[in-house]
Order: C-alpha cells, then structure tokens, then sequence
C-alpha cells in the first residue's frame, strides 16, 4: 500500500511513500497521447516532426463515451513534449482524448492520515503589515502527527529553555537553514495550517529566498510561490501543502461569524488564544512570546481531532487518486473520478464543446406557505433527489437522444415540460439500450454509502472504526451532489445544459406528483400504535426535495402516533412514485431509486407566509428551524438564545411585555464583544460600491475620527451607538448623511476585533452603546414575524422608549397609558 504521494507540477511525475517513514520514489512517468483512429496518418505526421519513432504500446481498442473508435498511444517523453505534441494536433483540429488520465496514480494511496507525516504549523513574524514580507520570521511552530511533538524554532540571542523542542536561534538566517535541513531530513507528506496557503507558507518561501536557502525535500526542485487572481500558488517539492482554513470553508457546515482561529475555537468549545499579537509579546516577554506560539498549533490540532478534515481530504484521495491540490475543484476532482471509474473499460473523454442554445432553466419548486401555526407535521424529503433523478432515468451524456423521431427503448423527460408546465416541448429522450456512464457511477456512489452508514449506525461511536466510517459515507454523499451541479458548469468536460434542464424538470415533476398524492388526501382505517384511526394530509409547503404535510385527525396523537404515520405516509408515496410516476414516461420496466423518507417531524411549527422560513420544535422540544434570525450567522449567539426563547413562547400563545423587558434588561448587563452584529466585507475596494453599506461608513468613522486602522480581512463587529461629542458632527453629518436628533446622533460604529478594547475606552465619553436600537432592531423586528404580536410589539417599544427616557409624542404617550 502506498502512504503518500506527490506530483510534480511542472513534470506530472509522481513521488511516493511506501511507508510512513521510507523515503520518496519517483515513479517513472508514461503519457497516453489518445486520438480517434479516423486521425491516423496525420498524428503520425505530426509525431515523426518531434521525431517519436518508438511507443512503450499502441491500443486500438478504445473508445470514447460515444462510441467513437480511439487510439491510445503510451509515450515514454518528457511532460513538455507530450504537452507541444498535444497542442499541435488541437491546432489541426485532431481532439487530444484521456489528458486528466496523468494525474491518476497508477496504484492503491492508503485513506489513513496516520499513515502520513503531517506537521500543523504556525509562523510568527516582526511586522503587522505582512504583504511587503520586510518583517522577518521571529519563529516556526509545527506539530508533528509522527512523532506526536510540538516543536518551536525562535529567533532569540539567548536559550531560554533547555526543552529539546524548543530551538533559539541568533538569525533569521540560520532558523530558515535549520528548518529546511528538518523538512529534508523528516519528509513531511503534509504541511498544514491557519490559512496556510495564503500566508505562512508563502511567507516562509520569500524569507527563504532572501538568504538562497531551499525548501524542498527533493534536493534538485526548487521551492515556488506566486499569486494569481488573489490566490497564492505555493509549491514546496515533495509535501502537499494543505490549507486548513481551505478545509474548515469547504466542508464544516456549522460555521461560526468569524474566521479568526480563537472565534472559530470558541464555537467548537476550543480555548482561543490570548488576544495579543504574537510581536507584541515577541519585544516585551520572550516567555509570554513562548506560550503564545504554540496555542495556534495546539487549537488546530485540537480541531482536526474533533472535526476529522485531515482525514476526510485524505480518504478523498483514496477514492480519486488524484493529488490533494487538484481535490478542491470540483468539476476537475469529479472528471477525475469519472475517467478512474471507466479507465478499466478502456474508455475515455475530451472536453465536448455543446452547440448554443435557447434553453431557459427553471429552478426547483418553492411553494409559498400560509402565515400560520400548525401541530403535528411531517415532512418527506427525497433521498439525494437529483443523483437519483440521474439513476432512475438513465441520465448521462451519452444516452441522451435529442431527436423527436427517436422510438427505440428510452424516457422521454421532455413531455415533463409539455403536460405538466405548459411550455415549449424538447426531446429529452434518454436511451436505455445500455447504462450510462453517470448512473452508473451514481449507482456505485449509492451503494458504497449506504453500505458507510449501516457500518457507522452499527459501531459503537467510541470505536475508532466509527469516524472511519463517517469519513467514508460524507466523502461518498460530497461527490454525490457534486455531480448534478457540474453537469450545468461550463467548464466540465461532459456539461450540457440539456441534461441540466432534464435534471430539474424531472425533479420538479417528482415533488409535484408527491404532493398531488398527498395534498387533501382521506387516509381511512389505517393501523396506527395498535389501533385504526382515519386522517387526512393537507400540504403546507414544499422546497425542492421535501414536502411539509399537515396531519389532520379527530384523534389526539401523540409522538408515537406521528411517527407511525410517517412511516406509513414514506412506504405509502414510494410505492406510488415506482407504480405511476415513473410510468409516465417510458413504457420499459425500469429500477427505480427514487424514494421518501421522514426529514423532521413537528409536534408544532409557524410559517410565515413567505418562502424558505419557518420556526418550530419537535416532541422533545427540540428547535427546528430555518431562514429565521435565530440561525444567521451575523446575529451574535447571545441574541440567538434570546430569539429562541421568545420565539418559543411565541408559538405557544405565550409571550407577555414582561419577557421583552427581562430580556432587554439582561442584554445591558452582556459584554460588548457578546452583543458586536458582525458584518461581512465583500469589497476592499470602496469606490466599487454604488451605495457605501452603513457597516463600511461606520468604519471608515473610526477610522477618521480614531484613527482606528483597519486591515478588512475579517468580519467587522457592529454597534448601534449614541453619539454626543458634538465636534465630530460635521464628520457624521458628510459620512452618514444623516442630521442629528435633539443633542444626539443615532449612528453605528464598526471596529475588528483587535480594537475592542480601545473602543471600550470611547465608551460614556463621546458616545454610548443605543441598546434599544439594537433591541428593537435584533429582536422586535424578529418577532413581528408573528403577527397577532404586532401590538404587543408597538407597546412594548414605547415602554422601553419611557424606561429609556426618549422623548414621546403626545399621541404615543396617550396611546401607551391607554393600552396599559
């Protein structure tokens, strides 16, 4: 079993690990240079030009999807030959077939990170201002997975530790040659960190290259690193070089407001780092300076325990063997995956350039639902609805017949868009003379995890085999849903938007027909919990896979009850969807994967009369929610738990004036960082704004004001303020554009994280923290989402308007002492 592997950029040729701690081969490199027969005598032409006489081997059985007849020559040249070679047959017009097959390794890659050297690494440096790379590396701090070790390398004139881990070093200069002569000696197959990609390591590459040292663990390659279109491309010869944050963006759904390494450890229940940058302990207290270096490498560390990234990246590349690089583009790690998938068969593609077209896509089907509470709902959701689209009606390039006079076994989809959505008939006929290559990878992808998740649902979670398990069934659910979204990308070989359009009409048609079948559907002497009871189902709302359905019963039902009626209403739909759905549009007999089951079940839950926004709780009280405030990712978690409360006792005809007072009453007494609004940057650049958003003129406020810098890589936290220092008027009246209310002007100031402790010291001198604003704002307006609240809500702002002592007119005033 090979450990690791590494890919050359430049050459295409591989290195790898036959164990964790052997040294890297390199493995001789073939190219396949493959063309349709019919091109011959040209190739051979053009072949004899760059003088290739001989070939390792000459296959003439190939094919590719379509079934053209193909010639797959192995070449033993260099990868710029092979390149000159494939660019000259495109320019006559001669297509180059299999190109993604170079960066397929040839063998088995182990799935087990603990096969592999990974190093989670930090670097500290003298500067805040990092883009110019003029501040010098003050130290290195990685943990080693190998030997399970910290190790820091400092520059420091004296040795504060006798601690073999910890290295001080008099220069920059000789803690970069240490550190590249430890990269050499230990090979790493992995070097990772916090933003990695963007900042350390090429950080380290241009300090490197000032003193003409080299990182590499291959002697004769150079190390490299340049930036393109705001990314950086960094290559250290021999180690895969994986940014964590990268991983954390691509693949954690839970995500916290921030991206700062201590915010996101706070929301995994991590302890965050000191607050202090790293130089200001650096010049003040070296041993401070010590502590702080390694905590970056212990969070992370600790994350990839929790969170299992490293590993899941790593069971990716067992299943592509692609290198972990080319595994972050979906499009290119799916062509991968498809060219592996049917290399045996000798099979192969190109990138099919598709003809213009007209097509118009529609999206899925969002129904609008009542404002309105209701007890007792299931919903059905479809399982992986598109990939099973693709598996039931043989969906795939090369099946697809685009011809109304085509009458041999097919689907025929294109009648979805005649009988059921009035518009213009295309023959989306789908040939089932054999199966196509994308339902059957579907197929292989269904079957490997399913055959994941029964392993993981039957091991205990504290067996070590559990995460293996979950690894594998989320890498297989990942490239799953992958797959429908890149048969829409232009830029995947075998992307055609009228498969695209197939794929969603055949799924709007699915969610139609199962809320046709449902919708003021009588259920009679059904047995339910040991008993016969009738009910109805009544569809509330319905979003692209799932369908919401009131159960209607003159019975009392109780959790048990509910969830017996699901099951009967899942076995109930997917039989109808095998017996008259799929029968619609083909005459053949034909497996259908197509199936329901039970998403979530409310005990009670509120819609709000528009799409994608609903809130309630299960049996066990448990909140179900979406779209609401309570799970947006800038409302501060403390006012998410206040949202959650009131809108609970909301649901239950509950909430009085005296919950939004307690509640307002408590926000006061939280720290400012708990109540910051935090606000994304989208535009570093100001001028591309047509309309400055308030967030931005907030900052640039203080900035002016306060002379608060701002570097704009993180979220911003947001705060309503009272202004009263009246000789910054001038300066709020030109960025805010807003005149003054009384002696104050209600304005917000943005900060970043960094300067909250200054802005704390602004605080009751020139302005103060606008909490009604903020209440009304976060909270008030969240719940008049209910409306049979509404006057509560209007009573309740004047009652802290008074408590708060803001002037009232006579009229409000009148009204408030009526009403209460």
């Amino acid at each position: 079993m090979i450990t690791s592997i590494w890919q050359d950029p430049s050459t295409k040729e591989f290195y790898f690990k036959e164990h964790i701690n052997s040294k890297l081969k390199k493995e001789h490199k073939y190219f396949n240079l493959i063309f349709e027969d019919v091109y011959i005598d040209k190739v051979e032409k053009i072949l004899s030009k760059y003088r290739i006489k001989s070939f390792v081997n000459i296959d003439f059985n190939w094919k590719d999807i379509y079934g053209k007849n193909l010639i797959n020559t192995t070449l033993d040249i260099s990868y710029n030959l092979f390149k000159k070679i494939s660019d000259e047959l495109e320019r006559n017009n001669i297509y180059v077939y299999g190109k993604n097959i170079m960066n397929i390794f040839s063998k088995n890659i182990s799935e087990n990170p603990d096969d592999k050297k990974v190093w989670f690494l930090d670097i500290e440096v003298t500067s805040e201002n990092v883009d110019d790379y003029n501040g010098y590396i003050t130290s290195i701090t990685y943990y080693d997975t190998y030997k399970n070790e910290y190790y820091a390398f400092v520059v420091y004139n004296k040795k504060l530790y006798s601690n073999k881990n910890i290295i001080f070093f008099d220069s920059e200069k000789n803690m970069l040659k240490y550190f590249s002569e430890t990269i050499k000696k230990d090979q790493p197959d992995i070097i990772t960190g916090w933003f990695s990609n963007g900042f350390d390591i090429p950080y380290l590459i241009k300090r490197a290259d000032i003193y003409n040292i080299n990182l590499s663990v291959i002697p004769y390659l150079k190390h490299s690193s340049y930036q393109s279109d705001g990314r950086f491309y960094n290559n250290i010869p021999g180690i895969n070089l994986i940014d964590y944050l990268e991983l954390y963006r691509r693949y954690v759904l839970d995500k916290p407001a921030s991206y700062k390494l201590d915010i996101v450890a706070k929301h995994h229940k991590i302890l965050g780092k000191t607050e202090h940058k790293g130089f200001n302990y650096y010049n003040k207290d070296m041993k401070k300076f010590i502590d702080y270096i390694f905590r970056d490498v212990e969070i992370l560390v600790k994350l990839e325990n929790k969170l299992k990234l490293i590993g899941l990246i790593c069971s990716l590349q067992s299943l592509i063997r692609i290198p972990y690089n080319l595994l972050f583009g979906t499009s290119i790690s799916i062509e991968h995956f498809i060219q592996q998938f049917i290399l045996k068969n000798k099979i192969t593609f190109r990138f099919y350039e598709r003809e213009k077209n007209d097509i118009k896509i529609t999206g899925a089907i969002v129904l609008t639902p009542p404002n309105k509470t209701f007890d007792n709902v299931i919903v059905l959701d479809f399982t992986s609805l598109y990939p099973n689209i693709i598996a039931t009606y043989n969906i795939s390039p090369e099946t697809l017949v685009y011809s109304s006079n085509y009458n041999e076994k097919h689907i025929d989809l294109g009648r979805i868009l005649v009988e059921e959505e009035n518009d213009v008939y295309r023959p989306l006929k789908f040939s089932l003379k054999k199966e196509g290559i994308i339902p059957a990878l579907i197929k292989f992808f269904l079957k490997e995890r399913l055959y994941y998740k029964e392993l993981k649902k039957n091991t205990d979670p504290d067996d070590p085999n559990y995460v293996i398990y979950d690894i594998k069934q989320y890498n297989y659910k990942i490239l799953l849903n992958s797959i429908y979204g890149v048969l829409g990308t232009d830029n995947f070989a075998l992307h055609d938007t009228r498969i695209y359009l197939a794929i969603l009409a055949a799924a709007r048609s699915a969610l139609r027909f199962v809320n046709n079948e449902l919708n003021n559907h009588h259920f009679k002497n059904i047995f339910i919990n040991g008993r016969y009871i009738d009910f109805k189902t009544k569809v509330l709302y319905s979003d692209t896979d799932s369908s919401f359905n009131h159960i209607e019963c003159d019975e009392k039902l109780n959790k048990k009850d509910i969830f017996e009626i699901g099951n009967f209403l899942t076995n109930y739909i997917n039989e109808s969807i095998s017996k008259k759905l799929i029968t619609k549009f083909t005459k053949e007999k034909i497996e259908c994967t197509l199936n329901m089951e039970v998403d979530k079940i409310y005990k009670r839950v509120r819609f709000f009369g528009v799409k994608k926004r609903y809130f309630g709780y299960d049996f066990d009280r448990k909140i179900i929610t979406h779209g609401v405030e309570i799970v947006r990712k800038d409302t501060p978690d403390i006012l998410k738990n206040i949202l959650s409360s009131l809108f609970l006792k909301a649901l239950d005809n509950e909430l009085k004036m005296d919950d939004f007072i307690f509640y307002y009453n408590e926000l006061k007494k939280l720290p400012l960082e708990d109540i910051a609004i935090i606000k994304s940057i989208r535009k570093k650049d100001f001028t591309k704004y047509k309309t400055l958003p308030n967030h931005i003129r907030s900052a640039i406020f203080m900035e002016k004001v306060y002379d608060f810098k701002f570097n704009y890589d993180d979220r911003l936290l947001y705060y309503y303020i009272k202004y009263y220092n009246f000789k910054h008027f001038g300066i709020i009246k030109n960025i805010f554009n807003k005149n003054q209310s009384g002696k104050i002007y209600y304005i917000s100031a943005s900060i970043e994280r960094k300067h909250l402790e200054d802005f704390k010291k602004l605080l009751y001198n020139d302005f103060e923290i606008d909490y009604f604003t903020l209440f009304k704002k976060q909270i008030l307006s969240s719940l008049k989402q209910f409306s049979e609240y509404k006057d509560l809500i209007e009573k309740t702002e004047l009652k802290i308007k008074l408590m708060e002592g803001y002037p009232l007119k006579t009229e409000q005033l009148k009204l408030f002492k009526e009403e209460t």
